[in-house]
């Protein structure tokens, strides 16, 4: 079965524990914004047991990650879901967010490369120093995990991942 072991934040911390995450409140918003509605899985009670449901087996795991009291006050609507792509290795969500109007979730090599910030623990962007994260996520590759990465945009071009975009982080 699928699992998310840990998240790596674009300053190289390492969360082996959600609550290592909800500790840092604003970008814990930030990671279940990006991660809850960026994702072809909901949640459902089956057998009186709150599960997650449709979706691929990589967003259910997401959403088990997630299974806890969300974070408050989140208003925000998807307007448009971008499905995965094989060939592009990602999927996007448009929201109807001033702050998170553009979700991206995909494969490292292609989300990082367009990503020039990420959200520091207090969930304010920052640079984002690529080499160090790249270092770090190319050691935990070697043992044969799958890594995602979440980031996000406040802009949607047609077709096509803008340059700018901020990393949330990488599961």
């Amino acid at each position: 079965k699928l699992s998310v072991c840990c998240a790596i934040d674009g300053n190289c911390n390492i969360y082996d524990d959600i609550n290592q995450i909800k500790r840092h409140e604003n970008f814990w918003r930030i990671l279940y914004i990006s991660a809850y509605y960026n994702n072809a899985s909901n949640y459902s009670y089956v057998d009186n047991k709150l599960t997650a449901v449709g979706g691929n087996t990589t967003d259910k795991a997401l959403l088990y990650y997630l299974l806890s009291p969300p974070p408050k006050d989140i208003n925000v609507n998807i307007v448009k879901k971008i499905p995965f792509d094989s060939g592009k290795k990602y999927s996007a969500a448009i929201c109807d967010s001033k702050d998170f109007p553009f979700l991206i979730k995909g494969a490292p090599e292609v989300i990082l490369s367009r990503c020039k910030y990420c959200y520091n623990q207090q969930g304010q962007k920052e640079l984002l120093n690529i080499l160090k994260l790249k270092e770090l996520l190319n050691n935990i590759a070697a043992n044969s995990v799958r890594l995602l990465a979440l980031a996000c945009c406040e802009r949607y071009e047609e077709g096509r991942l803008p340059d700018d975009l901020t990393l949330v982080c990488v599961l």
